[in-house]
């Protein structure tokens, strides 16, 4: 048997098991947030029982959108602002502008379309790290949280109030820390059959928000008394591991 024979076996037995467990699992490198101005957005995706869109939401000042309507929010020209960009391939890059800087906030949006079956939806974050850090620095991603901001059906084109809050679904909201091997869990148990037999289309609303309280203490414990030393950081978010579950198991 060739070398190429035996990876090939190897591969598809792990899909095997992989899909015993799990309806679908796919990760998606997601986007560098910068005081230097190199913000992207890539992704690799994989095949999923759902189809899904990403969305990000076009705003010069940074500071979020927390009204969000995707809907009745997508962008319609390429110079739009305030609006939801849809990324037609997550593989691309894209630039913010300018540069980050602390009290901004940066909003997005995931929309899911079911495929009628009982399932239930789990978005983790993953490789969270920060870039640049000097070496006596604190790393800017303690300054960062995140934070769901809205969960909305969509039935008959018409987008429903927010779900967030309501069981069984648990979403969360917390800081980053230092260890780039932690999953941070962003939404789970969200039901993806709310009609049944029918396709049902979910809108999850995230951000990531730099708080302008967070300063950290120098190598001598007195604390900074500005973000002055972060400057020059980047912080990367890697993965965003999607996992559709056949039950709340």
């Amino acid at each position: 048997m060739t070398i190429k024979s035996v990876k090939m076996l190897l591969s598809a037995v792990i899909f095997f098991l992989s899909t015993i467990s799990l309806i679908g699992i796919t990760t998606y490198a997601w986007f560098i947030i910068t005081n230097v101005n190199q913000t992207q957005l890539i992704s690799q995706v994989s095949e999923i029982e759902a189809e899904y869109e990403f969305y990000r939401f076009k705003d010069s000042w940074h500071n979020g959108n927390d009204n969000p309507q995707l809907l009745e929010q997508v962008c319609i020209n390429e110079d739009d602002d305030q609006c939801y960009e849809f990324i037609p391939n997550p593989t691309e890059m894209f630039d913010y502008t300018q540069a980050v800087a602390p009290g901004e906030k940066f909003s997005f949006a995931i929309k899911i379309v079911s495929l009628g079956n009982e399932a239930y939806l789990n978005l983790d974050l993953g490789r969270i790290s920060s870039m640049n850090v000097p070496v006596d620095g604190i790393e800017i991603q303690t300054a960062f949280f995140y934070q769901i901001s809205k969960v909305s059906y969509v039935i008959d084109e018409v987008e429903g109030l927010d779900q967030k809050d309501i069981s069984p679904i648990i979403h969360y909201q917390q800081y980053f820390d230092g260890d780039d091997q932690t999953i941070y869990p962003l939404i789970h148990h969200v039901p993806m059959n709310i009609v049944v037999e029918s396709q049902v289309m979910i809108i999850i609303y995230f951000d990531f928000c730099f708080d302008p309280t967070v300063t950290g203490t120098d190598t001598f414990g007195i604390p900074y008394e500005n973000q002055n030393h972060l400057f020059n950081q980047s912080l990367l978010i890697e993965d965003i591991y999607m996992m559709i579950n056949p039950s709340l198991n």
